[in-house]
């Protein structure tokens, strides 16, 4: 029974170094064979196609004010602004109508979800572009000049933009956000470069109108959107020039929330698409996020192993390292220290019990469609 708990736990421990260690070296590795797509990070300025910035909201007053003085400020020519408010109940279609003209509300009286507001108003839009994006998420002035120009190349379909997190001084998930952020930033470039980004963040991504699917209600647009486009055939790419600006959660339980809806919708994305997904995409889908999606259920197998192998010496100090590696996460949320030592190990537990929930829910049937904005990043 040991030699069995033994290679299990270095087959886990395999997968677990595969996925955030050996696969971006293959990754880097490909981009040196494969031919590189050079126009990841350049951008036409002369290119200007119609763009339609479609903003989700749903009981957004805290935000959606300066969102909008934001996207004004926006400086790109052919630019049409649209709210879509699903069913919200606060002020926010209130203070939208003050800024008519010049931006557009769709107002919904019912709250159907995110997914099923933005396929009523993709069905009527003439824009050769759309840029999705949240109220939560600012934009430098020349963002949407920079994110566009990538469709100058006819065989780009979807492009990505950079997403900067901003940190605050009563966050107690911010930096190891921050630091997880970037690793993803560098994931995405790489992909990128192989004209095959997975997914972008829904707070700042465009396509083609032509090629945009109706969407699925219980899988986030900037995952089954990209998949889609790239699956037609079409290059996805990241563009790091074109910044979007966003504001951590401050609280870890929201943080927590987010994440499990996150895994879940995602996780039920990859059941729905997984026969249209293939080739290198398949290969990017499975070493980056399905592996990560089981990391939680890996690390409570490794720990569980660890204690029945404890008394072989090996087994016994690895124990030991998983028992200080989750005392400082224990520590890091009593005390919501400020040192990234404690930072760090909070943060990944946080990313392994999520991600359990997250596809536990996902494999027992349960979906998220619908969703109400963390507080504290607002």
């Amino acid at each position: 029974m040991q030699i069995i708990l033994r290679y299990i736990f270095w087959i886990i421990i395999f997968f677990v170094g595969y996925t955030f260690i050996l696969y971006p070296i293959i990754l880097k590795i490909l981009s040196k064979i494969k031919v590189k797509y050079e126009n990841t990070k350049v951008y036409e300025q002369d290119y200007m196609p119609s763009v339609l910035l479609l903003i989700s909201a749903y009981n957004e007053e805290k935000i959606i004010r300066e969102k909008i003085d934001n996207s004004l400020c926006i400086e790109y020519e052919n630019l049409q602004i649209v709210i879509a408010s699903d069913g919200s109940t606060d002020n926010t279609e209130k203070i939208c109508r003050e800024f008519e003209p010049e931006i557009r509300l769709i107002h919904f009286d019912k709250n159907e979800g995110k997914n099923a507001t933005l396929n009523k108003i993709l069905s009527n839009i003439s824009s050769d572009i759309v840029v999705f994006t949240d109220a939560n998420t600012m934009y430098k002035k020349n963002t949407i000049k920079k994110l566009v120009g990538g469709f100058s190349d006819p065989k780009v379909g979807c492009i990505g933009g950079h997403l900067m997190l901003t940190q605050t001084k009563d966050s107690n998930t911010s930096q190891g956000e921050g630091l997880y952020w970037c690793y993803e930033n560098m994931l995405k470039q790489m992909e990128s470069d192989l004209g095959e980004l997975l997914s972008t963040n829904g707070g700042i991504f465009a396509a083609r109108k032509k090629i945009i699917e109706k969407l699925e209600e219980d899988v986030p647009n900037d995952f089954q959107i990209p998949m889609n486009i790239g699956a037609k055939g079409y290059k996805v790419i990241y563009n790091s020039d074109a910044i979007a600006i966003e504001k951590t959660s401050t609280n870890f339980i929201e943080e927590m929330k987010r994440k499990i809806r996150i895994v879940n919708r995602t996780f039920t994305g990859f059941l729905k698409f997984k026969d249209s997904i293939k080739g290198l995409r398949l290969f990017e889908l499975i070493s980056h996020k399905l592996i990560r999606w089981f990391i939680g259920i890996f690390a409570l197998l490794l720990l569980l192993i660890s204690i029945a192998l404890v008394n072989q010496p090996l087994y016994f100090w690895i124990l030991i390292a998983q028992i200080i590696f989750y005392f400082l996460a224990f520590v890091g949320f009593i005390f919501h220290s400020e040192s990234n030592i404690i930072y760090i190990p909070f943060y990944i537990t946080i990313i392994f019990i999520a991600s359990t929930i997250g596809v536990l829910k996902a494999l027992t049937g349960e979906k998220y469609k619908k969703w109400s904005p963390p507080n504290t990043s607002r």
